[in-house]
């Protein structure tokens, strides 16, 4: 079983992380970007007996507006529901910060990850927030 929790994470451990989808992050000067944002902003935090599994970091534009900056699960845990965990969390958090405008960019690799990303952005809409997001 995993866990989820807002809190730090260090630098090598994204690395790891981005390291095990090189299709999806696989430059290098990309991978720093992510890597250096990570300790600027708000991440939530997925791991199983301590080793962290994944993470997704919110840039928060405004008070009512959010992006999701990054997400990424260890290719060796993908299909357990750790991306959903790590998004419900943020949905939640979303929603007692009465987020009004949540975004994603999608990098269309995977159908799963454009299906997860699209259910939830229903969702938000559920909730009365105005969604905004593109495919990349």
């Amino acid at each position: 079983m995993f866990t989820v929790s807002q809190e730090p994470i260090a630098p090598k451990e994204v690395l790891a992380l981005l390291r095990t989808v090189p299709e999806w992050f696989g430059r290098p000067e990309s991978n720093r970007e992510y890597i250096k944002a990570t300790q600027n902003l708000p991440c939530w935090v997925a791991r199983i007996n301590q080793q962290v599994v994944g993470v997704a970091a919110i840039q928060k534009h405004s008070v009512d507006s959010w992006e999701i900056h990054l997400m990424v699960v260890e290719r060796g845990f993908h299909r357990m529901g750790i991306g959903r965990a790590l998004i419900k969390e943020i949905e939640e958090q979303a929603q007692m910060s009465k987020v009004s405008l949540s975004q994603a960019d999608i990098a269309l690799v995977d159908n799963v990850w454009f299906r997860l990303v699209s259910r939830v952005m229903v969702r938000f809409c559920g909730l009365g927030c105005c969604v905004s997001w593109c495919l990349v």
